[in-house]
């Protein structure tokens, strides 16, 4: 680890064992890079932003393999200058072949074809060195599932009641599939309408479409739909009803799938790490937790005892994630830092700022191709016994709740440059969240709608609610980051929570509208 970390050594030295070179030795032994970047005249042209052509290094144990932010999907990239600052005194080498040659920074690299280089860095002293994989990786196409079909006004009439119940057929034109057969079926209390239409448009084409509590849904060719229609009337009378659905569009949605069955340990072996493999999303590190800092204050901890685990008995059978609020024990205490709630969030963690700055260390977001429109899935939540301040003193009549939500944010300022939201991302105080104003999306379960148990899985939809449009170009172009988080504790951030709060958490969906 590099040397402005400023951890206590003698404590946690047994805590340190990364596979970068420690801060307790001496200053010669280090064997880092730094920084790395790449030049090019138009950098716009190759990445989504100016500043994609600097790596993201963190202080961190898994830094070895550093990778640039996302390439164009449609841009070339080869032979380009690329420059490294390593630990001073210390010497690096490009790997070429399994052999040793010696890299002057500066110097052209092949990055084409998402290829993988290798360089060595060795210390001042000769005692260690250091591995690192470089990669530029390119984007995919952005995989937009989405369809439209206008169905004009669909309306029935004298559709005869029995009972509650109600069931028609009839024909419309509908542009380009001429004349269609339409049935409806439903129930119509006085007050409330619920039914289904089914239109067959063609032999490959057929669209279902179901309405409840105000809200229009289904599918089309099996592809699951984005609620949009016009206005829909229902009235009755003399034992007759009327239904119209004025305006009617169908399109369909783009579904992002998180099942959590993708983990393993980390480099250290010590704890879980999540992987994604859904190709829309291209980005398998997409998942980050609090663990590695975690880590630092209980060393000895074995994976279960982490706050962040995988578990079996998810809603489907398979695996969830297990979030459990802990404590960080006497060295916890020390540094007024007594619980360490589960987390799992997009993004990625800087152990290096753990101790000193831990909401500084969170880095919440990753660019997102796609404009969510909710977020939903299934969860159990059990609070602690009970709450606790940062001081660890009860807080008499509080009970400690959960707390998950999804943040959508411009991911540059003004002036092009890179805004990546931290653990203050849900702050409105510009001095903490400088770049509040960059959120333009939040969908965020309110914690009185939280159930509590471990018996039962939840269900919860949580709708994104928007505070200005997006231009679609611009979200394909990677303008935009999304901060999907999950909390064992509300106030876990700022070290307030009950030992023992635990969230499952299973089989989350982004339903986005492209």
């Amino acid at each position: 680890m590099k040397k402005n970390i400023l951890f206590c050594s003698l404590l946690l030295s047994a805590a340190m064992t990364f596979t970068s070179c420690s801060s307790d030795e001496p200053a010669n032994a280090e064997c880092d890079i730094e920084q790395a970047w790449v030049h090019m005249e138009d950098p716009g042209r190759i990445f989504y932003h100016k500043a994609d052509t600097i790596a993201d290094i963190l202080p961190s144990y898994d830094s070895n393999d550093i990778q640039f932010p996302l390439v164009r999907y449609n841009a070339n990239i080869g032979m380009v200058p690329f420059y490294v600052v390593i630990t001073p005194g210390a010497k690096i080498y490009q790997l070429v072949n399994g052999k040793e040659v010696a890299f002057a920074s500066g110097s052209p690299v092949d990055f084409s074809d998402d290829q993988e280089q290798r360089f060595r860095v060795r210390s001042e002293n000769g005692a260690y060195m250091r591995e690192y994989t470089i990669r530029i990786k390119h984007d995919k196409e952005p995989s937009i599932s989405t369809q439209t079909c206008e169905l004009g006004t669909v309306a029935f009439t004298a559709v005869p009641l029995s009972g509650n119940q109600f069931s028609a057929d009839q024909v419309m034109d509908i542009d380009p599939y001429g004349e269609v057969p339409v049935h409806i079926e439903g129930t119509y209390d006085g007050h409330t309408a619920t039914f289904t239409l089914t239109f067959s448009l063609d032999d490959e084409h057929s669209v279902e479409l179901n309405y409840a509590e105000e809200e229009l849904r289904g599918t089309w060719n099996g592809q699951e739909i984005i609620p949009q229609t016009g206005v829909v009337q229902v009235s009755e009378a003399g034992g007759q009803l009327s239904i119209t659905l004025s305006e009617l569009s169908v399109q369909t949605a783009t579904l992002i799938h998180f099942n959590f069955e993708d983990f393993g340990f980390d480099q250290t072996n010590t704890f879980h790490v999540w992987t994604e493999t859904d190709p829309t999303v291209n980005d398998p590190a997409l998942w980050a937790t609090g663990n590695p800092g975690f880590q630092l204050s209980m060393s000895s901890a074995t994976w279960d005892m982490y706050p962040s685990i995988s578990e079996e008995g998810g809603v489907d059978g398979g695996r969830c994630v297990k979030l459990t609020t802990r404590s960080t024990g006497s060295f916890g205490a020390m540094v007024n830092m007594r619980i360490a709630a589960g987390n799992l969030f997009t993004g990625s963690f800087d152990v290096g700022n753990a101790l000193k700055e831990a909401l500084a260390a969170t880095l919440m977001g990753k660019s997102f191709a796609h404009k969510p429109l909710t977020m939903r899935g299934y969860y159990k939540f059990v609070p602690g016994s009970t709450k606790q301040d940062k001081a660890g003193k009860p807080i008499e009549g509080e009970t400690d709740v959960c707390d998950f939500y999804c943040v959508v944010y411009k991911n540059t300022d003004a002036n092009g440059n890179k805004v990546q939201l931290d653990g203050n991302i849900l702050d409105t105080d510009k001095t903490k969240n400088p770049y509040v104003d960059n959120i333009v999306g939040i969908a965020r379960v309110k914690s009185a709608d939280i159930i509590t148990g471990a018996e039962a899985w939840n269900y919860f939809e949580l709708p994104v609610v928007y505070t200005q449009e997006l231009e679609q170009d611009e979200v394909l172009g990677r303008q935009y980051s999304v901060a999907v988080v999950f909390s064992s504790s509300i106030d876990g951030a700022y070290f307030r929570g009950a030992i023992g709060s635990t969230l499952w958490i299973d089989n989350v969906t982004l339903m986005c509208e492209y």
